[in-house]
């Protein structure tokens, strides 16, 4: 095997390209300079190989020599451009055997990427966008097959997207201004910015880095494929530091075998068949005879011994004694009877406390409450004013829909004329966020659209510093989540305000 250090070359090369490189004449006037090729066991990745490609280059031999005599060659005539689909076409039928799930399904978005970095192309960013777009999809369906974990899944893809918006931002030609807004992160995240979302993922994996080798591994390749991210600009050294971590962190969970010279020096190890020694079939029975008998043993005595020792606990509660009964013997005295006494008026009882703070709400949101848009109640020493989530969002949304800032506006007054702190909670139902959501979890979301609830309602508030905000995810449920009803009714937006005391 040949490594970076390595000399692909041997004396005897040396001494060949050295001959039929240099002419007779000056054999003493000095040194010639002999550019060799490589051995085809030796790679060398270039990222500028096509930038500074020799005159006269071929791909089947190349012998480039110095000095006065060297004899030029013709200028080959310029190649024209390959299209876009002819890339396209080379990158999917491209055969890529891997045992990492990522690496296989991203290879055809791999191989795109070096050949544009490499190669120029004629290219139209719309065209561009829609099949790298296609390449994203096939990916996630890809690794969704392979059964791999779906925090993982999340991560990569969101990792392959913004490796392709950073690599495509910085071809010629190109800007972060014209590619972004058209760029993978939008089209799948509903992001327009790139440069920390995947280092802030790649710190994550390393920081539990145990059974996450594949993404790692993943992750990696992106980085040395051409994704710098934020360290594009005046980074490299930093960039470099970055990716030797994860190269040592993929070594010390998957450390590399053994190099050999060759991969089949060794000789196939061929032993003369003599008679194989079976174990006899009465002998197999009667070992899984024993073992059935001894289990059935132990776990008989275990049995026993927790039956004794429940029954000496019941044993040792003690006796207890019958009760006995004594007869007395006794005499009635027998009175004559008092007559009753005038019945006394009572008072009328007092009327029930008013609650007052509970009618000014009423009233305050009267129309709102007729129309179902908002529901009144108590929990505990609170109000509360609940808003259904077909109110105010879209399904795994948490951008408020237009038609609820009058709503707002109205729970904001009502609110505003009463006293103390006010707290915003969201709720959602069972159901999990999709992949593809900006949200991870359900208690996310829920914080999230009671972020968006207290912004709305903030500008009728005088002092918009007592609103609070807390996301209850789907751990208060006021209905049951097997039915759709269900699951409308859980997903709700509280508004708690403390009670006053009763008038």
């Amino acid at each position: 095997m040949t490594t970076s250090k390595d000399d692909p070359f041997g004396a005897d090369d040396k001494a060949d390209a050295a001959r039929a490189n240099r002419a007779p004449s000056e054999a003493r006037s000095g040194p010639s300079t002999v550019v060799k090729p490589a051995r085809p066991d030796a790679t060398v990745f270039d990222p500028d190989f096509s930038a500074r490609r020799v005159k006269g280059w071929t791909a089947e031999r190349t012998m480039i020599a110095g000095g006065p005599k060297a004899a030029r060659q013709p200028s080959a005539p310029a190649r024209q451009a390959p299209a876009l689909t002819q890339v396209l076409d080379a990158a999917r039928t491209a055969h890529h055997p891997t045992a990492n799930p990522f690496i296989a399904a991203a290879a055809p978005v791999f191989i795109l990427l070096g050949h544009l970095q490499l190669v120029p192309v004629d290219l139209d960013a719309a065209t561009a966008a829609g099949d790298l777009a296609g390449m994203v999809e096939a990916f996630d369906r890809d690794i969704g097959l392979a059964g791999v974990d779906e925090a993982d899944m999340r991560i990569a893809s969101y990792a392959l997207c913004e490796t392709i918006d950073d690599i495509m931002a910085a071809l010629p030609g190109f800007s972060r201004e014209f590619w972004l807004p058209q760029g993978m992160l939008s089209r799948f995240f509903d992001t327009g910015s790139a440069g920390g979302g995947f280092f802030a993922a790649l710190n994550k994996v390393l920081a539990e880095p145990a059974g996450h080798g594949d993404l790692l591994e993943f992750m990696h390749a992106c980085i040395a494929l051409g994704y710098k991210g934020q360290y594009r600009a005046q980074g490299a050294a930093e960039l470099e530091q970055v990716r030797r971590d994860v190269y040592e962190t993929l070594r010390y969970f998957r450390p590399r075998p053994p190099a050999e010279l060759s991969p089949q020096w060794q000789g196939q190890d061929i032993r003369a068949a003599g008679p194989r020694k079976r174990v006899p079939l009465w002998a197999i029975a009667a070992a899984a005879v024993a073992i059935v008998a001894g289990a059935f043993f132990e776990l008989r005595s275990l049995v026993t011994d927790d039956g004794e020792a429940v029954a000496a606990e019941l044993t040792s509660l003690g006796r207890f004694e019958p009760a006995r009964i004594s007869h007395v013997a006794f005499t009635v005295a027998v009175k004559e009877p008092e007559p009753e006494p005038a019945p006394i008026a009572q008072p009328e009882p007092p009327p029930p406390p008013r609650d007052v703070q509970m009618e000014r709400l009423n009233a305050a949101l009267a129309s709102e409450i007729s129309a179902g848009a908002v529901s009144l109640g108590e929990k505990g020493e609170f109000l509360v004013i609940a808003i259904a989530n077909d109110e105010m969002f879209g399904p795994g949304q948490a951008k408020l829909k237009p038609q609820f800032q009058p709503l707002a506006a109205a729970i904001g007054k009502a609110l505003d004329a009463e006293a103390g702190p006010i707290m915003v909670v969201g709720h959602t139902d069972s159901d999990k966020p999709g992949r593809r959501s900006a949200f991870k979890s359900n208690f996310d979301l829920s914080v999230a659209r009671a972020e968006a609830v207290k912004e709305a309602i903030a500008p009728a508030i005088a002092q918009p510093d007592r609103i609070t905000v807390e996301g209850k995810g789907e751990d208060e449920p006021v209905a049951d989540n097997a039915t759709p009803e269900g699951r409308a009714k859980n997903r709700r937006v509280e508004l708690l305000i403390a009670r006053e005391a009763p008038q």
